[in-house]
């Protein structure tokens, strides 16, 4: 009796709380909608619900229906707000694309990503623009767009050279591939891009004045309106003005990969200023990964011109490891004067699927396979042996007194060398682990032997 005089006491004072816990609930609802963690848990639930569809379950009686309190009802329509607004929210980077061969592409809004790698600001910048007056504004990116002409983030010195028109260059000469990542069909501004990095040109490879203009194919110059010819400097300045594309939340990244057959001992050295602007940093590298980088570094012998190039971009190219960038304007007064910079951030691309050719076994596997590994305990001992053998043999050579002493010294020692292989030849171990003493495990006992 007591027990059920507790719970109308509970129910009646919900009853009297109720619009105060809707307007409780309906705060913490939208706290919740700002929290990745909770989504996450809310979409894990979502679809065990969904996978308890079909199955039968026991009807709800009036009875029950009417016992529901309000604030009841309204936590379980929240609840349901929650779901059709986490499904909103969740967004995937499986693309959903339109048209073949494409570089634009739709993402699908299907699954919420995990939280994401730190990034980390490179301390390389490039100078944009020294501010005048008419154009300050307290945001970097406002002040820009009222100095260069709308969706120009370089100087906008020949209008006709767009960064459609850079990007063209680089797709019409080979270097690269494109892809651009929209959140909706209508969208103007993608939300991320990659770049499929496949070689860089050198001056030598121009084939021509580096002056002398190129034009592009019909194919190029149907697809968008710009500059019909480009030079060796436009297809340089390419590679910077390419990258820089913005949309309205500033928030757009680049993807980097090199193909696997970029060979960095053919590229100009103007690259390794590319990529102290846009190229990756050690720092945001995985553990396991710096291991990789780590092992590469202390056994890889770069070539000449590939000693250019940071290690990490030499790693970088030979075994397919991404990046993510980003870029942003920051204010810089620099000798008293109002200056816009370009600064760059990098971070890991926490959807990579790690091969097992860059984990530390993997570099172990190709550096063996170029050589570039010590020794076994094996082959060293071999390499001793051989040594030992050379030196007692020009010794005695050496001894000589006349010709037919030298050859006869030469034969004793072929001599000696035949008998020694047919001797091998009887499955002996030239490692013994089965003797007590240290001569036993092949070591000086035999070298003295062979001699």
């Amino acid at each position: 009796m007591v027990e059920a005089e507790e719970e109308e006491d509970q129910t009646k004072f919900i009853e009297s709380q109720a619009p105060e816990t809707d307007s409780q609930i309906q705060k913490w609802i939208e706290s919740l909608s700002k929290s990745p963690e909770v989504l996450q848990a809310l979409q894990n639930i979502t679809q065990a619900n969904q996978a308890q569809k079909g199955k039968s379950t026991k009807p709800i009686s009036k009875t029950q229906e009417k016992g529901e309190s309000s604030s009841q009802k309204t936590l379980s329509q929240n609840f349901q707000n929650i779901s059709q607004a986490h499904e909103i929210l969740q967004i995937d980077f499986q693309t959903n694309v339109s048209q073949p061969n494409s570089s634009q592409i739709v993402l699908s809004q299907t699954k919420l990503k995990k939280k994401s790698s730190e990034w980390i600001t490179k301390t390389h910048f490039q100078n944009v623009l020294i501010i005048e007056d008419e154009f300050l504004h307290q945001d970097a990116s406002m002040a820009i767009s009222k100095a260069f002409t709308k969706g120009w983030y370089y100087k906008p010195w020949d209008l006709s050279k767009t960064q459609a028109y850079y990007q063209a260059i680089l797709e019409f000469a080979g270097s690269a591939k494109f892809k651009h990542f929209y959140l909706k069909e209508n969208h103007d501004d993608p939300a991320y891009s990659t770049c499929y990095i496949q070689n860089i040109l050198n001056p030598s490879d121009w084939g021509q004045d580096l002056t002398k203009p190129k034009i592009f194919p019909l194919s190029f110059q149907n697809k968008i309106d710009h500059c019909q010819h480009f030079n060796y400097w436009d297809y340089q300045q390419a590679w910077y003005n390419t990258f820089l594309i913005q949309n309205h939340k500033n928030s757009h990244s680049w993807l980097f990969y090199f193909q696997k057959t970029f060979d960095p001992s053919k590229t100009p050295s103007w690259f390794a200023q590319w990529w102290k602007y846009f190229g990756a940093l050690p720092e945001i590298l995985t553990p396991k990964i710096s291991e990789s980088l780590n092992l590469f570094k202390t056994h890889y012998k770069p070539s000449p011109k590939e000693k250019r190039f940071p290690p990490l971009l030499l790693f970088s190219s030979k075994f397919f490891l991404p990046w993510v960038l980003i870029w942003f304007f920051e204010f810089r007064p620099q000798d008293g004067l109002n200056t816009i910079i370009r600064r760059f951030k990098v971070k890991w691309w926490d959807s990579f699927n790690i091969p097992e050719t860059i984990t530390n076994q993997g570099v172990k596997t190709w550096l063996k396979g170029k050589n570039l590994l010590p020794p076994t305990p094996i082959q060293n001992f071999s390499n001793q042996l051989f040594l030992a053998q050379r030196s007692h043999a020009m010794a005695r050579l050496a001894g000589a007194k006349n010709d037919e002493e030298y050859f006869a010294i030469m034969e004793q020692l072929l001599q000696n060398r035949t008998n020694s292989s047919a001797a091998n030849s009887d499955s002996e171990p030239i490692i013994d682990l089965g003797d007590d003493d240290e001569e036993g495990c092949g070591t000086s006992s035999q070298i003295q032997n062979l001699l």
